[in-house]
């Protein structure tokens, strides 16, 4: 996707090679350029993908300062700070639009064209952001992103106005796999875009279910469970044994023994029972499309051959080898 924006940094302003801070997290392959302003020092990665244009902002700045931003073409953006000594305001200019974010939070924005600006406190401060082919959310997948239909008419209609949703929380997980991402982008493999864009589609899944309101899912066990059971779902597709309990119930803000208790009462066996019937779904689909039985064990998460084999042995009372042959015999017997 095409960068449609552009930091107005004007005069006075110089591109350095050898900066006085270190980027707390670097992009592979992004192209990368420091400035020094006169309040302080920014950095920016960038990399233009096929279905999402990433960047990366870090500011170390000694006062409060505006950075001028111009937007070239309306478009749907998913931005995250990272960090932030304080709240950060994105000020249209001629529109009198404030949208605000602050530390540990992301929102969905539609930033018209024009020029905005970036009203940044003093301090250390990191934006992620990447600009979204909106076609992600065609019908019928945008039924889950009702949260987003405002923003993608917007967009559609090239609105003249800026929007904002509703704030929700970027917490450990979506740290963890936006430095992930950082390390996978490679343009030089054919895979790519396919890496970028199933990085990009867990991080979209993950945050709708923030949405839902905290006292709703106190109120509705039946909604919590459902939704714990998706997002387990989706967390091992996405890092098969590395997923755990604590991931599911930080991001639906419930603790996870009464998780463990809610679902057992629904359901009449264990979350954890649920978690290894996936993965082990997993291992048995991914098995036949590797000839070595390391390379299934990397591709789920495992951290090596032996411990897969042990899950394997655990729930199948086969060796990873015999659960492989019975897989393919089952193919071959197939009608």
């Amino acid at each position: 996707m095409e960068k449609t924006y552009e930091l107005l940094l004007g005069p006075g302003t110089d591109g350095i090679p050898n900066p006085p801070y270190t980027a707390s997290h670097l992009i592979r392959h992004a192209d990368c350029q420091y400035w020094t302003v006169a309040e302080g020092c920014i950095f920016e990665q960038c990399f233009d993908g096929r279905y999402a244009y990433l960047y990366y902002y870090e500011y170390w700045l000694d006062r409060s300062t505006d950075i001028p931003v111009q937007i070239n073409k309306g478009d749907l953006h998913l931005l995250y700070t990272l960090l932030s000594d304080g709240e950060i305001h994105v000020v249209a200019q001629s529109l009198q639009t404030n949208l605000h974010t602050q530390s540990g939070e992301g929102a969905y924005y539609y930033l018209s064209q024009g020029t905005y600006n970036l009203r940044i406190p003093p301090g250390h401060h990191i934006l992620i952001g990447f600009i979204l082919d909106a076609g992600l959310f065609r019908p019928p997948a945008n039924k889950s992103f009702t949260f987003l239909d405002s923003l993608l008419k917007a967009k559609k209609d090239q609105a003249p106005h800026a929007l904002q949703s509703k704030r929700f929380r970027a917490g450990e997980l979506t740290t963890r796999y936006l430095k992930l991402l950082f390390k996978k982008i490679n343009p030089y493999t054919l895979d790519n875009e396919h890496i970028l864009l199933r990085h990009l589609i867990f991080l979209i899944n993950l945050s709708r279910f923030k949405f839902l309101d905290h006292a709703e899912r106190q109120n509705d066990e039946h909604t919590l469970v459902y939704q714990a059971r998706q997002l387990l779902e989706l967390l091992i597709i996405q890092q098969g044994a590395q997923a755990q309990l604590k991931d599911i119930a930080q991001v639906l803000h419930i603790g996870v023994v009464q998780l463990r208790r809610l679902h057992r009462h629904q359901y009449g066996y264990s979350l954890q029972q649920y978690r290894n019937e996936l993965l082990l779904d997993l291992i048995r689909s991914s098995l036949p499309e590797n000839d070595k039985l390391i390379a299934t064990a990397i591709q789920v998460g495992f951290s090596g051959l032996s411990e897969m084999g042990r899950f394997i042995r655990t729930h199948t009372g086969l060796s990873s080898q015999q659960f492989k042959a019975q897989i393919k015999n089952k193919k071959i017997n197939l009608p």
